[in-house]
């Protein structure tokens, strides 16, 4: 060494920097997700595999993220089943709609029965439980929200239409 406070740095049998190559394993890649200003690092190895979903669910209230915003990756709308992969940047966008229409309530469909009901924050489980019998919701019925099938795990928010429907051609309970 040519003086106490240099380090010699030693190297692997491949050649690199053995600490180099130590934080090279040790440290996690991140998916970094944004929404109006706010950004947030979400460890690869807590998000990869899982769905737009997750976010919402898990990083929704850090985010001040509601269900008016829409979710990108490069530049591209997606929807919320697409599962995140290793580098994603996911970059969620508001539609204005609930900023617009100061929309809180949730329209719930199901047949003949339509309700504007102050539901926000629900799962599609929940609604089942609640409005089961109110609106005769069919245990097959699919759940739509905004026209897209979601899963009972999905929660609603202010502004969502919500739709419960059998495939055509099924009859009623």
């Amino acid at each position: 060494m040519a003086n106490e406070n240099e380090f010699d740095m030693e190297t692997t049998e491949a050649g690199g920097n053995m600490f180099a190559d130590l934080f090279d394993e040790t440290r996690d890649n991140v998916i970094e997700v944004s929404c109006d200003g706010n950004v947030i690092n979400i460890p690869e190895s807590d998000a990869v595999g899982k769905s737009i979903f997750f976010i919402r669910d898990q990083y929704g209230a850090s985010l001040s993220l509601g269900k008016h915003h829409k979710a990108f990756v490069s530049g591209e709308q997606i929807g919320d089943n697409y599962t995140i992969q290793a580098g994603d940047r996911i970059a969620f966008e508001s539609t204005g709609l609930a900023e617009a229409t100061g929309a809180t309530a949730v329209q719930v469909v199901s047949g003949a029965h339509q309700k504007s009901l102050n539901v926000s924050g629900m799962t599609i489980r929940a609604l089942r439980g609640k409005l089961g019998d109110a609106l005769s919701i069919s245990p097959a019925a699919k759940a739509y929200v905004n026209g897209q099938e979601v899963n009972n795990d999905y929660v609603v928010y202010g502004g969502d239409s919500v739709e419960f429907a059998k495939d055509a051609g099924e009859k009623g309970d």
